[in-house]
């Protein structure tokens, strides 16, 4: 039978189950966009944890904090996905020319938003386990699409020279991901790390405690290393103990009305540098 074209002013009988066509999203448009939308609250929390462990109070991140900002920044990401499959895409998505919604066309409204956004952290455990299913589904889709009941489509259709872009743009973003873990993995601190620098802090507490005492004697703090040295009760080996512990002539001790603050580089990989500022409180009854 011959085919015929629809006439001026009509449209094609849409498909017999009366759904839309759509195109389901690529796997490598679909990982740039997850990375473009992670990377910022991966980022920021490990600028928390920096900002905490090496700014505010060195080297004594605790694991109920570390829980705590990341508690946090998974919140944040969690409202983020909520919104983003309410509206219809992320950023990330949207940058990636990809849409989500039901299997039908039809936006995923309240619920279904709310499955999807509880569902990507599912998706996580084990490897990523849950996302590593698009690779295998027909359609593409992760665990939290399926659990659901959704689909990340293509918004529209992309020319080759932009499908080329992307698909360079999600090697690289591969390499990025591939070679920032060896990275990280070379530079993490190892326990002989936190045990300098836990180490580094207690020698600044003794030092801390020596600048009270001598206080008490002279009446004033001092910003000389000599004196604090002089003062420990055994000069040689106070200064055995702290060369063991601290990068050698890189102390500084600054003085202001009535307080100070002695800080020091802890001999671990990083050469962190660690404070105590004073007076100190007076010792618990």
């Amino acid at each position: 039978m011959a085919e015929t074209t629809p006439l001026s002013g009509f449209t094609a009988a849409p498909a017999a189950d009366g759904a839309p066509e759509l195109a389901p999203a690529k796997i490598s448009d679909r990982l740039v966009a997850f990375l473009m939308d992670l990377a910022p609250f991966l980022g920021g929390f490990i600028a928390t944890i920096f900002v905490i462990g090496h700014k505010l109070h060195p080297g004594s991140v605790s694991p109920a904090t570390f829980l705590r900002m990341g508690a946090l920044w998974a919140g944040l990401l969690l409202a983020y996905q909520f919104v983003g499959n309410l509206t219809g895409a992320t950023v990330g998505k949207r940058l990636m020319g990809l849409k989500v919604v039901r299997r039908d066309g039809a936006p995923l409204g309240l619920a279904r938003s709310l499955v999807r956004a509880v569902g990507y952290f599912l998706s996580m455990p084990l490897c990523n386990l849950g996302f590593l299913i698009a690779f295998v589904h027909p359609e593409s889709r992760t665990l939290h699409d399926i659990l659901s009941g959704a689909l990340v489509a293509e918004a529209h259709a992309k020319n080759p020279a932009e499908a080329f872009v992307l698909f360079l743009a999600a090697v690289c973003s591969i390499c990025a991901l591939f070679f920032g873990n060896i990275y990280y993995d070379l530079h993490k601190p190892l326990p002989s790390d936190l045990l300098a620098v836990q180490k580094a802090q207690e020698g600044l507490e003794i030092l801390a405690r020596i600048e009270e005492a001598y206080k008490a004697k002279t009446g004033a703090y001092t910003s000389a290393l000599p004196d604090l040295v002089e003062s420990s009760g055994d000069p040689a080996e106070f200064r055995k103990a702290m060369a063991e512990i601290f990068e050698p002539h890189l102390f500084r001790i600054e003085l202001g009305v009535g307080k100070y603050r002695i800080s020091g580089v802890a001999k671990d990989r990083a050469k962190t540098r660690v404070r105590i500022e004073g007076p100190l409180p007076p010792p618990a009854k």
